[in-house]
């Protein structure tokens, strides 16, 4: 496969770089941590890049050679979906806004507790809703970082291959 850049101003991420940050943030001890982390990382890829990545490839794959890759990346692209911006959800930022502790929130009705920021969470921690919180942000680790970590490793040597404009 040949190398492919999606560039602009110069400045791209590999998808075995992003994949390398990623794991850095969720292997952290405090999992508010790993969520604020996460997102900040998932951040630099955006749906719109991500999109724009799987086109140029798609114009490039002659005779399907390329078919298993655009499958992934589309794996990839859902996660992001899944994981980005949501007026009341846990990742509450604009597309350009950056991810901080006070964007991205946790709480909300399904654990009894008002949807906060992870500021707001840090300010208390030691206490029972804490350790809710704290579980809710492992579980969204879990349910979206950790498939984005895994499909870029399934891609093996074409991570390294594929970069995307940040």
């Amino acid at each position: 496969m040949k190398k492919r850049k999606n560039r602009k101003n110069g400045k791209s991420i590999t998808l075995t770089q992003v994949c390398q940050q990623l794991k850095q943030a969720v292997e952290s001890k405090d999992s508010l941590a790993g969520i604020v982390d996460s997102l900040k990382i998932l951040s630099m890829l955006s749906v719109c890049k991500m999109t724009n990545c799987i086109d140029a490839l798609k114009r490039q794959n002659n005779r399907g050679e390329d078919d298993e890759i655009l499958k992934k990346l589309k794996t990839i692209q859902s996660c992001l979906v899944q994981a980005g911006f949501k007026k009341h959800g846990i990742n509450q930022t604009r597309p350009g806004q950056k991810v901080t502790e006070y964007t991205v929130f946790l709480g909300g009705n399904g654990y009894d507790l008002t949807m906060q920021s992870v500021h707001f969470w840090r300010q208390i921690n030691g206490n029972n809703a804490y350790e809710i919180v704290s579980r809710q942000a492992q579980n969204f680790i879990n349910s979206n970082i950790s498939p984005v970590i895994k499909t870029i490793e399934d891609m093996g040597a074409n991570a390294k291959s594929i970069a995307v404009a940040i």
